[in-house]
């Protein structure tokens, strides 16, 4: 009922600004049609929330997915003078997971972080087994602003959001993705000393209590 019609309006837009012959006119649609892509970007993290898919869990090589997810990330962070590094344990073996589900994961708890950071900063993603080598742990570190405690009780919370733009749609999206792994997400931070976000990724056959 909402895409749809935004698809509709976003290809009538298309067309005018093909055909406009003045810059400013041109532009004009230019900047409507990214406002568009916008509410489609809302409504895709909204759907993504509620209906999350099941987990397609096919054995992956973690550190490869670490690392071509911060690949994909790192140009627009440099631009905001943001440095991002990865680490892998050396024997982290592949694991069962679903890739593109928990790339969405890495996208997610990486923005946030660069949200967190003001002028400059360091993002660190590290990759590891669990001590009994039955799951793994990525977690992602930021030298940002922190978190207070009493924001820590809502930051997994829909539309729960500190910030000026924004849905408040990303860490809980990020969560139901981890939930669908029989996973969690564990966080410590603390006012002006950063906050790092753990995913914990058991087994395909275990899950961890909550």
């Amino acid at each position: 009922e909402i895409k749809n019609p935004l698809a509709g309006i976003h290809g009538v837009l298309e067309l005018l600004r093909d055909d406009a012959t003045d810059e400013a006119q041109s532009k004009l649609y230019d900047e409507m049609l990214s406002e568009l892509d916008r509410v489609n970007g809302t409504i895709h993290s909204l759907l993504g929330f509620a209906r999350p898919a099941p987990a397609n869990r096919v054995s992956t090589d973690i550190a490869e997915l670490v690392e071509g997810t911060v690949k994909l990330l790192r140009p627009g962070l440099t631009k905001r003078s943001i440095q991002l590094e990865i680490s892998s344990a050396a024997d982290l073996r592949e694991f069962p997971v679903d890739p593109d589900q928990i790339r969405q994961v890495l996208v997610n708890l990486i923005s946030n972080a660069a949200d967190a950071i003001d002028n400059g900063g360091t993002i660190s993603v590290r990759a590891t087994e669990f001590p009994d080598g039955k799951g793994v742990i990525i977690a992602v570190e930021d030298d940002g602003s922190g978190i207070s405690e009493e924001g820590l009780g809502g930051i997994f919370e829909p539309f729960y959001t500190t910030k000026f733009s924004g849905t408040g749609l990303g860490l809980a999206v990020a969560r139901s993705l981890v939930d669908k792994h029989g996973g969690r997400i564990e966080v410590e931070s603390a006012v002006g000393a950063g906050t790092t976000f753990f995913v914990l990724l058991p087994e395909a056959d275990d899950s961890i209590e909550r």
